[in-house]
């Protein structure tokens, strides 16, 4: 079976070494007062790197990807390891998460990471949260409660015990019901203090403050980076919901409803139970073969993706196409919830360019005249204009579609530019015109294109393409080929191959568990594990504040009134009456179980009632105490 990355599973913890310095892949790219964007360093959030190197981590747990066998155990390699996971150096001091992996094999990854809410950055006094080349590093994941995992038997990956410590402080700063960051596309006008809700508007979302009948989040802790808030949340946000599959297809903002047995829904109908409110969107894990049109021998392997076996082995089967490939995954998609399709790439009509690769029979082209792309028109100086009698530079094109072939030259004569401001040449513009005409009058399906430096020749039909120099120019340079004026690559140019690359995909952002016998073939190369990320949802359960319901929690401005009708006024309460409203209404009634206590009525009178669980004897009453009795009225004076 796969590894599912959850806690019946070894915890994985892999060491490596980085190769290269790491490269800046996006910026911070805000302007504030952390001066950690265009006003200031302009810092890099994230890096791509390679990680080598990376040693297996063996275990007793046979049951995961990387059987060793029953009898032995088994074990993780590079392979193992997802999005979502994280790398420190050794030290503990910088840490940073995983966002997007490019390749990996059992000993080496190429991956995105992140400097998360540009931590490090902002807490190192030289700003430096890059990784140099030769940096060892260890990769680990995290639990549900966000906390970093490290097998015990890898602590010796880090430098020290104390390192370790490092690594598990940072993570408190993020720990559910203490803190939790979000990045919406701006903090718009929010304080901290403010309580807040979301909203799918923007890119990606937006944080505004909540008001009745809205969700609320939690409360705004800080404000830092521009679009970095930390809320403390009123309830446990969960990041990695166990089934996403369930809440699919739903929208920031969403409410989810529970209606029976594992049915979520985000209709309030039929007595549904609300359970969830969705932060964010999911992101889909994706997957891609590095392997052009692969197969599937079934006589001999197997592939089970998400513990399924998909394709079985089979005695009697065959080897199957890259399309029977992809529909055996997607009849099994409404059990794995992993869809397969395949991506093109290649394909179109022939071409030959400048400093382009030699065709069947050719030459790679090289510059005569570098950088410029010209042909000279006359071994003498003079102005632009036509050269018919002094220009000899020709090359051929031919086209060829099956037993049709059609060939034509291409002489250009005149001249509409000077090299070094003496000598009449074509230039690529002219050339690329002179290209296009002769094909026209030959009526060849042959077109041409040029840029700064650089002509294209493309067939504009199915076909191969030939290109050879006829003549020399005036100064006896090749108009094609090596060291000629256009520096165009000659030879037979064939059209390129459609090249087809197997691709699976979970679009609710669960994990793509892959597992059998075949990805450890050369046509399973680049089919491996990769996970998503669901979307994180804000539980309603318990004492959440939310609204919609008789018993749900809602406040006006920064007063609560909470489901067991307790009040709380953490700022002022300003209660108005308007002549539109009941004059029957009541501004305020307080009640004490099943008699009121004391109310306002709609022409502003405050009236104290009768109360009946008066203490007993009225010395329990606590200093200030006001209460009335059917003929007494008892006020606690010290």
């Amino acid at each position: 079976m796969a590894a599912e990355y959850n806690p019946e599973n070894p915890i994985l913890t892999l060491a490596g070494t980085t190769s290269g310095t790491a490269v800046g892949k996006d910026k911070y790219g805000v302007n504030d007062t952390t001066g950690l964007g265009p006003n200031g360093a302009d810092q890099y959030i994230s890096y791509d790197i390679v990680i080598n190197s990376i040693q297996s981590q063996p275990f007793g747990d046979a049951s995961v990807r990387d059987t060793l066998g029953l009898g032995i155990g088994g074990q993780y390699t590079a392979v193992d390891v997802k999005i979502g996971d994280y790398v420190s150096d050794q030290a503990g001091e910088k840490i940073f998460k995983i966002t997007a992996i490019s390749s990996k094999t059992d000993a080496s990854l190429s991956c995105t990471i992140e400097d998360v809410g540009m931590t490090i950055a902002r807490t190192r006094s030289d700003r430096n949260n890059s990784l140099a080349d030769g940096t060892v590093v260890v990769i680990f994941e995290l639990n549900d409660e966000g906390e970093s995992l490290v097998a015990s038997t890898q602590f010796a990956n880090f430098a020290g015990s104390d390192k370790i410590l490092q690594v598990e402080q940072y993570f408190k700063i993020y720990k559910p019901f203490q803190r939790f960051t979000l990045y919406p596309e701006n903090t718009g006008s929010l304080e901290i203090g403010d309580f807040v809700t979301i909203t799918g508007s923007g890119n990606p979302y937006t944080l505004v403050t909540a008001s009745y009948q809205d969700t609320t989040i939690g409360t705004v802790a800080d404000l830092y980076g521009g679009n970095n808030i930390n809320i403390r949340p009123f309830n446990k946000i969960i990041t990695n919901f166990d089934d996403p599959q369930l809440v699919s297809g739903g929208e920031i903002g969403a409410t989810w409803y529970l209606s029976g047995s594992n049915n979520f829904t985000t209709s309030s109908e039929n007595n549904a139970v609300a359970k969830f409110f969705q932060l964010t969107d999911s992101i889909p894990a994706q997957v891609t073969g590095s392997v052009d049109n692969t197969t599937f021998n079934e006589t001999q392997y197997n592939l089970e993706i998400n513990g399924y076996e998909v394709i079985a082995q089979d005695a009697g089967g065959s080897t199957l196409t890259i399309e029977q490939i992809t529909s055996s995954i997607n009849n099994s998609a409404n059990i794995t919830f992993v869809s397969s399709s395949i991506d093109e790439s290649g394909g179109g009509f022939s071409e030959a360019y400048t400093l382009g690769p030699a065709g069947s029979g050719g030459a790679i082209g090289s510059l005569a005249y570098s950088p410029d792309v010209i042909i000279p028109l006359s071994p003498n100086t003079g102005p632009v204009g036509d050269y018919s009698s002094t220009a000899t530079g020709e090359f051929s094109i031919t086209h060829s579609s099956g037993a049709t072939t059609i060939a034509f030259d291409v002489k250009p004569t005149y001249a509409n530019a000077l090299y070094a401001s003496a000598y009449p040449v074509a230039d690529e513009e002219q050339i690329s015109s002179d290209i296009y005409t002769a094909a026209q009058s030959a009526g060849a399906p042959v077109s041409a294109s040029y840029g700064a430096n650089i002509i294209y020749i493309h067939a504009t039909s199915n076909g191969t393409l030939t290109i050879n120099n006829n003549t020399n120019d005036p100064f006896g340079s090749p108009t094609v080929g090596a060291g000629s004026g256009t520096g165009i690559s000659t030879g037979t140019f064939s059209q390129p191959a459609i090249e087809k690359y197997l691709t699976l995909f979970r679009e609710d952002g669960g994990n793509i568990l892959i597992d059998g016998s075949w990805i450890n073939t050369s046509d399973g190369a680049g089919i491996y594990s990769v996970a998503g990320t669901p979307p994180f949802l804000l539980m309603l359960e318990g004492n959440s504040i939310s609204s919609g319901g008789e018993d749900d929690d809602w406040f006006i401005g920064s007063t609560f009134l909470t489901a067991s009708k307790d009040i709380r006024i953490t700022g002022s309460l300003l209660v108005t009456h308007t002549s539109s409203q009941d004059d029957n209404i009541d501004f305020l009634v307080i009640t004490s179980g099943s008699y009121d206590a004391f109310k306002i009525n709609n022409e502003g009178v405050a009236q104290f009632f009768a109360n009946v669980d008066a203490p007993t004897p009225w010395a329990t009453a606590d200093y200030g105490g006001l209460y009335f009795q059917s003929s007494s009225v008892w006020a606690a004076l010290d």
